[in-house]
């Protein structure tokens, strides 16, 4: 569930752009949890950090959106955050908020649904998926945006994350169910690849991050069917 706030003081084109969600819902094999505000100060009246994504209009009555995005980032909010205007060109505000993007009134659904690959794509690419394995060390625990690939060495899984190699026991295949719904693909029998850290495909070869890894002929069609519906927003599975 990805919990949305809407924050637009004109009734219809609130209703326009949760009507633009429900339509792209099926795309991101998640439900929109929406609630609707028709004023910013009634948004951080409310918000407590809660929402993963937030929609605001730019030119709001009293508060605008651009001040009450300062005033949730000094909350520390990490919420994606999108403007929604009639007047592109104050978008270039956003830099000063870290926003995800904006969104021209009036809505065009497929305006929309090409820039929520992206921003849905980033939202769930941000959320926390703490992985525990037991190495001879003792129990080790990251997230698993943090794994670039998993290695199998005869029974040896090595976990190449960003702090450094991680050796435990255990089954590729037990792996790659516990990570293929965070955005994992065998690439060939040897390797489990963080589709998010894939650079490019060239040939036989999957580039990431300084690694090159063989797709093999058996993986290759599943693979790339794997990047090319990660790589679109679609999921993975």
């Amino acid at each position: 569930m990805i919990k949305v706030a809407i924050v637009e003081d004109e009734a219809a084109a609130a209703a326009a752009l949760e009507e633009c969600l429900m339509r792209y819902e099926p795309n991101t094999g998640e439900k929109f949890s929406v609630t609707r505000y028709d004023s910013a100060e009634k948004l951080l009246q409310d918000a407590h950090d809660s929402f993963e994504l937030l929609f605001l209009d730019i030119k709001l009555p009293g508060m605008n959106g651009l001040e009450a995005a300062k005033r949730l980032r000094r909350r520390d909010s990490s919420a994606l955050i999108v403007f929604v205007t009639s007047m592109a060109q104050l978008a270039v505000y956003g830099y000063e908020v870290e926003a995800a993007d904006y969104i021209v009134k009036p809505l065009v659904y497929e305006s929309f649904a090409l820039k929520m690959k992206r921003i849905v794509r980033r939202l769930l690419n941000g959320r926390r998926h703490p992985v525990s394995v037991c190495s001879a060390e003792g129990v080790h625990v990251f997230d698993a945006s943090k794994i670039c690939y998993v290695e199998v060495i005869g029974h040896h899984l090595i976990y190449h994350t960003d702090d450094g190699d991680v050796d435990v026991c255990g089954k590729l295949s037990e792996a790659e169910k516990e990570l293929a719904p965070y955005g994992f693909a065998l690439c060939n029998r040897c390797y489990l690849v963080n589709l998010g850290r894939v650079g490019k495909v060239e040939g036989d070869y999957v580039m990431l991050e300084g690694q090159k890894l063989l797709v093999s002929r058996r993986k290759r069609r599943e693979f790339t069917e794997k990047l090319s519906r990660y790589v679109g927003g679609g999921g993975v599975n």
